[in-house]
């Protein structure tokens, strides 16, 4: 069969999406023969006879024509052709799949470990067969618990030295030599094959390893313009819709998978939408899916692949899945998913974003999910139904999520250990102007239990948003809220706005705590920080709560609206903590009201201070200065310095001075006054200090009088600068 023509120019390919500079040869399907078209001939034998017919001709674009096509079997892809289904209903078999499958080869032992971020492969053996351009897979087979192979990728080689292979890109796995038996295979790609405007129904249920449409072991290759709908009641194998494995630079564009309605339809490994398995720089733009148990998943050792412009709707487990299988580097942006499960039966574990798996133990590391939202209609319908917004499960490592809204989970970010990875480390992770939204049950649950598996987690510029529970943490190390904030809080007795139990190195910094029922509380956590936390306008008065077990800890510049005194619990019970809502050092001075001179007999009363060995009482001696004072931190030192300029007397004596904290001395002096009659006289100065325990108001005073029966005068002999004064300074402690 010939071509019709050969298009000369790229606006005749403008409708087929083909890559501008290639001229493909023209074909109608309607001129092959044996194909019927009809909808209910199986047109399996027919069409894949054109393929390779059109293939062998070196390739061309076909356009369909017909009724209908029927495939019962496997439709098979080749190099250099691009089939245009023309929008023709196509109904696929218990076997029927449209697929592209290149081949593999024989393996080729590393000769050492490969570090990830290498551009360098030496082989064991071998590499001959390699060129500039070849395509590889390398891969090795670590297996975990649940026996997953989860290193693996492709890779263009860009030069070939003996038995070394270099690849254009630095890879994104570590690969072991001798315990995981590494090893690479030269991959003999389909290339720049692809399918547009393929519209597929099925008459059957699919089995279970039948995937309607399938790349692997390609490169190039793309789906454009498709729709799978496995909508049909009663169907319930249907496996991955689109699935692209083992590839490299394959893609899938403006395409849509519509599921079964029927609630709790899919089982496990059934009715995914899209699924990027084991490949290397694919991308998927523009992809619609309903009714999916999960609708895009990354899998298998997954690197560097890209997904963008999402729609989900009603997905059963997940719209966001890294499936815990070692995806790494890989890119979502700009999502927008609605609905979850159609019963409380999987809403209970249903996931908006899901980061690694309870069933693959691996984990997945440095993955990016960006610019979107997931918007929980369905949960606020029922009391029963459950879920999380985000969930970064164990060993998971290195993944940021970023300007993303979560509205009416359960749980807005779960993170918490399981009873098969209870050591299993989920680190490094971060979260970036995220909002949790009416969450039904808490904003965050984060329990590393008694391994304290979370560890340097970060939330920045998070947002609580009518929530009755905000920012709650437990079980962790190195755990930050960084300008965090709550909007709208809904009333909850009790409730903390931050709150970090048994985490080490907790930090809260510049976080808006306005309208919560309490401020902040550290509960067992050790050497934690908030620092510059606004907690105003709390529904209590607590502003913060130390536990009674959270050892040296520093609460620094807490802003409060000064509506109401602020009430600090339990502080004391723990050791070393300083609460701080005055940042540096406060000072104020008190001028004596006593009315000079003043005369002070000894011989009077109890108007001497005896120097006797005993702390002198706040009721001896004759009261100089006195106020009311307001701690503005707790756990800081306030230093009181009295000054007495011009003391004098007829007969020589010890002066003495005494500062008090309400009744009890804090710091006492004596000076020798001689005889020095009116015109003359010598200074006291005497300096206390309290560290404070609350910020309740204390009275602070000053007395002195002679340690004898003699009359002491104090004067202003060198004018008002020689009145005599208390300076009060408070500073934090450390």
């Amino acid at each position: 069969m010939t071509a019709r023509y050969t298009p000369t120019r790229n606006s005749e390919l403008s409708d087929w999406g083909v890559v501008t500079g290639t001229r493909p040869a023209i074909y109608s399907s309607s001129e092959f023969s044996g194909i019927v078209a009809d909808g209910t001939t199986d047109d399996t034998t027919a069409f894949n006879s054109m393929i390779t017919s059109v293939n062998a001709q070196g390739g061309g674009l076909i356009v369909c024509r017909g009724t209908g096509f029927a495939f019962a079997g496997t439709v098979v892809l080749k190099s250099n052709v691009w089939v245009d289904f023309n929008e023709v209903p196509i109904t696929l078999g218990t076997s029927g799949m449209i697929k592209a499958l290149g081949t593999g080869g024989t393996d080729r032992s590393l000769s050492g470990d490969v570090a990830a971020g290498a551009t360098s492969i030496v082989l064991a053996t071998g590499g001959s067969d390699f060129a500039a351009g070849s395509i590889g897979r390398i891969f090795d087979a670590e297996q975990t618990s649940s026996g997953n192979d989860i290193h693996q990728e492709l890779f263009r080689v860009a030069a070939v030295t003996s038995n070394t292979l270099t690849s254009a890109s630095c890879l994104h796995h570590a690969y072991n030599d001798v315990t995981y038996s590494g090893a690479v295979e030269l991959i003999a790609p389909v290339k720049n094959a692809a399918v547009m405007r393929a519209r597929i129904k099925f008459s059957a249920d699919g089995s279970a390893n039948i995937h309607p449409m399938w790349l692997r072991f390609c490169e190039g290759c793309y789906f454009q313009d498709c729709t799978v709908d496995g909508s049909t009641t009663g169907f319930t194998t249907l496996a991955m819709a689109f699935r692209i494995e083992q590839s490299i630079d394959c893609s899938v564009r403006n395409c849509s998978f519509v599921g079964s309605p029927t609630a709790d339809k899919y089982a496990s490994g059934q009715g995914y939408g899209l699924v990027f398995q084991g490949c290397s720089y694919c991308q998927a733009h523009h992809f619609d899916i309903v009714n999916a148990r999960h609708s895009i998943v990354f899998q298998e050792g997954a690197v560097a692949n890209t997904m963008t412009n999402l729609h989900s709707v009603d997905a059963r487990i997940s719209h966001i899945d890294l499936h815990g299988q070692n995806a790494k580097h890989n890119h979502v942006d700009t999502f927008h998913c609605t609905g979850g499960p159609l019963s409380t039966t999987d809403a209970t574990r249903h996931c908006g974003i899901k980061i690694g798996n309870t069933s693959h133990d691996v984990g997945d590391h440095d993955n990016v999910i960006e610019n979107g939202y997931i918007w929980y209609e369905r949960y606020t319908e029922s009391a029963t139904a459950g879920g999380y917004g985000i969930e970064i499960l164990p060993r998971s490592s290195g993944n940021i999520i970023r300007n993303v809204l979560v509205n009416g989970c359960d749980y807005g970010l779960r993170i918490v250990n399981h009873a098969t990875q209870t050591t299993y480390l989920c680190a490094d992770n971060q979260l970036h102007n995220v909002e949790f939204r009416a969450c039904g049950t808490a904003m965050l649950s984060i329990d590393g239990g008694t391994s304290n598996i979370v560890e340097d987690l970060l939330l920045a510029n998070c947002t609580s948003n009518g929530n009755a529970a905000h920012f709650d943490v437990s079980k962790g190390n190195r755990i930050v809220f960084d300008r965090c904030r709550i909007l709208n809080p809904v009333a909850a007795s009790g409730v903390y706005g931050i709150r970090a139990d048994t985490v080490t190195g907790f930090r809260a910094l510049d976080c808006d705590l306005n309208g919560a029922n309490r401020g902040i509380k550290f509960l067992a956590s050790a050497s934690a920080i908030a620092d510059n936390c606004r907690v105003t306008n709390l529904v209590e008065s607590v502003i913060f709560d130390d536990g009674g077990t959270s050892n040296n800890y520093r609460v620094r510049r807490l802003v409060t609206d000064g509506t109401a005194t602020p009430s600090i619990s339990n502080y004391g019970t723990s050791s070393g903590g300083i609460v701080s809502i005055a940042d540096g050092v406060v000072e104020t001075t008190v001028t004596s009201a006593a009315s000079l001179p003043l005369s002070i007999d000894g011989s009077s009363g109890s108007n001497a201070i005896p120097m006797d060995g005993t702390t002198p009482l706040s009721t001896e001696g004759v009261e100089i200065c006195t106020t009311s004072y307001t701690p503005k931190n707790i756990g800081s030192i306030i230093t009181v310095e009295l000054v007495i300029p011009c003391v004098s007397t007829a007969t020589a004596t010890n002066v003495v001075g005494s500062i008090f904290r309400s009744t009890t001395c804090i710091g006492t002096n004596s000076e020798r006054v001689p005889t020095t009659g009116a015109t003359s006289g010598t200074s006291l100065r005497v300096v206390g200090e309290h560290t404070t325990t609350s910020l309740s108001a204390i009275t602070i005073s000053a007395r002195c009088g002679p340690k004898d029966t003699a009359v002491l005068t104090i004067d202003s002999l060198l004018g008002t600068t020689s009145i005599p004064k208390m300076k009060i300074r408070e500073s934090l402690a450390g």
